[in-house]
């Protein structure tokens, strides 16, 4: 019902791989615009308050590692670091560690990103 062709229908990347939609796409999302975003995501933090009696004690900003793990992920993804279907890096069973050894591994993806090390991870 959107006006496409059968054959568009069946192999979409003739519209989606096409110089006009990749230049629409470059116009609109800037990859300057998506890597500073993506910048973002890799520091994201959380607060955490502390009450008493319906009272804020304390403010506290935490890194975000579920939100982080994302961006991490999705930068696997764009470079092609997963070898399979079931999203596991190669080489690398990050089941095995300790909560230390994984915030080591983080902060050191970090710097390799040329992003900010997590706070607390030294």
């Amino acid at each position: 019902k959107a006006g496409y062709s059968p054959e568009i229908c069946r192999n979409p990347k003739k519209v989606f791989e096409s110089t006009g939609f990749l230049q629409l796409v470059e116009k609109e999302l800037p990859t300057e615009l998506i890597l500073n975003k993506h910048r973002e995501g890799l520091n994201a933090m959380t607060v955490k308050f502390a009450t008493n009696k319906g009272e804020i004690t304390d403010v506290r900003e935490y890194p975000d590692y579920s939100t982080r793990w994302k961006y991490i992920d999705g930068v696997y993804k764009l470079k092609g670091i997963y070898t399979r279907n079931d999203n596991k890096p190669r080489d690398n069973d990050y089941s095995k560690l300790t909560q230390a050894e994984i915030r080591e591994k983080v902060a050191q993806l970090f710097l390799k990103l040329g992003t900010l090390a997590p706070r607390g991870s030294d």
